[in-house]
């Protein structure tokens, strides 16, 4: 599939897309934009009240599948607000989607990957405005251990949550923050598989950085190292990036 990477519909700061097509000059035809209409609608129904959603929509050979998951650090209005912004109609229909918005992802496509692993497409981002770390080795002990620590959790959540958060220390002056998370059809099991695969590849595309955001279809990593209240009193208003490709 040809994949192409750009802002998502409405996004504000690190949200991206990624659009997988299977080939260069692919137009979806009237009834699949139609389908798609009608998942995103279905998966703002389903979502509402949980913050996490599944829908099919569409008859064969225009049927599409679709999941929508609120980050577990989004208040219940933020998670509410990105919903209704990330399931709106749309006329750009790509063959198979998956968007990232400040708090919550959606996804659908033409294939059932409901309930099924992904730890092939994988995207990441960097905050540019972000120092590296002053001891590479020393932060990056760290931040395994934290992401190591955080996927235990999440793979154990028995409250079907499959997210954790949590701090860990650098220096005096340096702490990790960060939160991992798994979209809710997938397994325990393979919710561990895939945020160690996250885990793994960091060294690649994100080694030194203090800023990072790296997600495949079914699970996130998100961590950073906060700045003092002085220079950014929000930090979620310098989010990373748009990657410039959608492999990590």
């Amino acid at each position: 599939l040809a994949a192409t990477v750009s802002r998502a519909k409405g996004a504000a700061h690190f949200p991206f897309a990624v659009c997988y097509d299977p080939t260069e000059d692919y137009k979806a035809s009237t009834a699949y934009k139609q389908s798609v209409n009608s998942l995103l609608l279905a998966l703002r129904r389903n979502a509402s009240l949980t913050g996490f959603g599944t829908a099919v929509a569409g008859q064969p050979p225009n049927r599409v599948y679709g999941t929508i998951l609120c980050y577990g650090d989004a208040s219940s209005e933020d998670c509410r607000g990105c919903i209704y912004n990330a399931t709106e109609g749309t006329d750009s229909v790509c063959e198979s989607w998956v968007m990232w918005y400040d708090h919550c992802m959606v996804r659908y496509s033409p294939s059932n990957f409901i309930g099924v692993l992904d730890t092939e497409d994988v995207v990441s981002g960097t905050n540019p405005d972000s120092p590296d770390t002053s001891d590479p080795a020393l932060f990056n002990t760290q931040l395994l251990t934290l992401l190591t620590n955080l996927t235990t959790t999440a793979a154990g959540n028995r409250s079907e949550m499959k997210y954790a958060t949590g701090n860990i220390s650098v220096t005096a002056g340096q702490t990790i923050h960060g939160w991992v998370q798994c979209t809710r059809d997938i397994s325990l099991n393979d919710c561990g598989t895939c945020l160690a695969n996250l885990t793994s590849r960091i060294q690649t595309c994100c080694n030194e950085k203090t800023d990072v955001f790296i997600s495949s279809g079914t699970c996130i990593i998100r961590y950073q190292v906060p700045q003092l209240p002085s220079s950014d009193a929000n930090p979620r208003e310098k989010n990373p990036q748009l990657p410039s490709s959608s492999s990590a």
